[in-house]
């Protein structure tokens, strides 16, 4: 095959290289998958030699990437992100008049410094939350977190993966790696002219629509669960309203029991004593979490206790004569399977005024825990169907700070060029897993394959497209265009060119083929190429016109139920307003 194009390789890339855009574009297959296809036919045509691709995995970036994805997930999973959201949004919803403004801020500062993804994640039940004690619609704030969680991605190098592939092309391309906050000054530039567009034309162009559910987001199933006071102690000394354990966004107090009444009113102001009960509304993260302190009892208060090994399950009620209308009570799950009833869902509706007496209907979800080995009876009992492990895990909150210490020492000293970012994210990842913010399986879990995948599949094109000669017939025809042109109009066709690509195709798929072209460009021009990647490293983020350009736009996209023209009214000006205020901060920070 190589024989056949000798000679034409670099058209042939390029043929190749059109080919795999049209797919990315029109989504027949997962970026993932276009992308392996893409990478196999350089190889297959030779335009790839094969010491070339395995060069592509000894590059850091991946790795880096990968180890971000592992502290990200121990930030999650210590509660930090969700610590440090409830209180900016607590602070701020004091006074209603700062309070986006508070919110965009904290999402900027959160995704400076870790994957944007989960900050998003944990921000959407956040923002339905604030947009009710505001009483604005959630479609007028969902949009604007996920622009400010990109932003902040933009401020430094580790605040979002094309940031750390664009420093991987530059190394292997021979230039000096990037500092941590190289791009700072451009990234908050950014920021700050984002920020401002979103406060004074959102209420203008961001829909004001009411969505269904605004009350229960996606992907937070809450629960109904009772929460007993076993002793005396930490939980009966200060007033329910004091207690940090009960004051957390995924939990909603509905009610207080003592002894046989039920109090509704005034909560806040009651001191529990042993025996007590605390009738809730909450997460399965929450439930769990609480679960595990030996002062409490969590679920029923009648049944099994908690000894040897126990796991946490999910089962649906089936459309069963022997469950339907009855209590839970009486499927005798204690006794019969030595498991205990955590909580119960239903969807849209609280299933009872308390845990005991729910009525179970078909669909109902309840929250179990028990022996591992009892659940592969219980799978068997025609009453529950669908037995599996709960999204949520309890939350380790008692190792946040070695999950934000470990964070910060990877920020610090990779600013302080003490060690390369590669080796201290791996180093900080080996802390917090031999000193158990994460368990390994979930640490492993929080790492997107996919987007690895999609990595090393386009380093493999990227090499190919250089090594054929594919880099440079695109630098010789753009060369005659650009000599003649001022710096400044080089580096906004780059930057735009880059933006142009990022709302159709992967972000991280066109700062790998972005950077090359950027580098031999500023090589053909005489030109320091640092600029031009910085340009490559936000053109390629700052994606908002289309909630297929990032993964973040795609996550609001579904949970406030938006149209794709309710990106473009406010994405275009978002756009265009960063493109024009970012390519001046590089042209005046770096005197091109």
């Amino acid at each position: 095959m190589a024989a056949i194009i000798d000679g034409y390789q670099g058209y042939v890339a390029l043929a190749v290289l059109a080919v795999l855009l049209v797919f990315f574009i029109i989504e027949r297959y997962p970026p993932e998958v276009t992308a392996v296809a893409g990478a196999a036919a350089f190889l297959l045509l030779g335009l790839t030699p094969a010491e070339e691709a395995t060069k592509v995995f000894s590059n850091a970036a991946p790795l880096t990437i990968a180890a971000m994805f592992v502290l990200s997930g121990a930030l999650v999973r210590t509660g930090v992100l969700e610590m440090v959201a409830d209180r900016v949004i607590g602070q701020a919803a004091r006074r209603p008049a700062t309070a986006i403004g508070v919110l965009l801020f904290g999402a900027v500062a959160a995704s400076a410094f870790m994957n944007n993804t989960p900050v998003v994640l944990i921000l959407i039940p956040i923002v339905f939350r604030l947009a009710r004690s505001l009483d604005v619609a959630a479609t007028r704030l969902l949009i604007p977190v996920s622009y400010a969680a990109i932003l902040g991605g933009t401020c430094t190098l580790i605040g979002t993966s094309t940031n750390i592939l664009v420093d991987g092309v530059a190394r292997e391309s021979g230039l000096a790696p990037f500092s941590i906050f190289e791009m700072t000054p451009v990234g908050l530039v950014a920021a700050l002219t984002g920020t401002v567009v979103m406060l004074v034309l959102g209420r203008f162009l961001l829909p004001d629509r009411r969505v269904g559910g605004e009350t229960s987001p996606a992907g937070q199933t809450e629960f109904l669960s009772e929460v007993t006071v076993r002793a005396e102690g930490r939980y009966t000394q200060q007033k329910i309203g004091q207690l940090a354990d009960f004051k957390r966004s995924g939990l909603r107090i509905l009610g207080l029991r003592s002894g046989n009444d039920i109090t509704r009113e005034n909560i806040q102001e009651r001191t529990m004593k042993r025996g007590d009960s605390l009738i809730v509304a909450a997460t399965a993260a929450e439930i769990l979490t609480l679960n595990e302190q030996a002062e409490l009892r969590v679920g029923m208060r009648r049944g099994q206790e908690r000894s040897g090994e126990r796991v946490a399950v999910e089962a649906v009620v089936a459309p069963h004569r022997g469950t339907a209308g009855g209590r839970i009570a009486d499927l005798s799950l204690g006794r019969r399977y030595g498991v205990r009833v955590l909580g119960a869902h239903r969807h849209r509706h609280i299933p009872g005024s308390d845990l005991e007496s729910v009525m179970l209907r078909p669909a109902d979800k309840l929250l179990l825990e028990g022996p591992p080995a009892n659940f592969d009876a219980l799978t068997e009992d025609a009453a529950l169907v669908s037995v599996t492990r709960p999204s949520g895990r309890p939350y380790r909150r008692g190792k946040a700070p070695v999950a934000v210490l470990a964070l910060a020492a990877v920020v610090l000293l990779a600013a302080f060029q003490v060690m390369d970012i590669a080796i201290l994210a791996m180093l900080a990842v080996a802390a917090i897993l031999v000193l158990r913010c994460i368990d390994s399986d979930e640490a492993w879990g929080s790492i997107d394959g996919s987007i690895l995948v999609l990595i090393f599949s386009m380093l493999i094109v990227g090499a190919g497209l250089e090594k054929s000669g594919g880099v440079m017939l695109i630098v010789s025809a753009l060369t005659p265009l650009l000599e003649a042109s001022p710096p400044l109009v080089t580096l906004a066709a780059i930057y735009i060119l880059t933006s142009i690509f990022t709302e159709l195709v992967s972000n991280n798929a066109v700062a790998v083929l972005m950077a090359p072209i950027a580098i031999g460009l500023a090589a053909q021009l005489g030109i320091d190429a640092r600029p031009f990647l910085i340009a490559v490293m936000i053109g390629a983020s700052a994606s908002f016109a289309t909630p297929i350009g990032y993964q973040t736009n795609t996550l609001v996209y579904g949970a406030g139920n938006y149209r794709f023209a309710d990106f473009l009214k406010i994405g275009v000006p978002m756009n265009l307003s960063i493109a024009a205020t970012t390519c001046l901060a590089i042209w005046y920070l770096y005197d091109l």
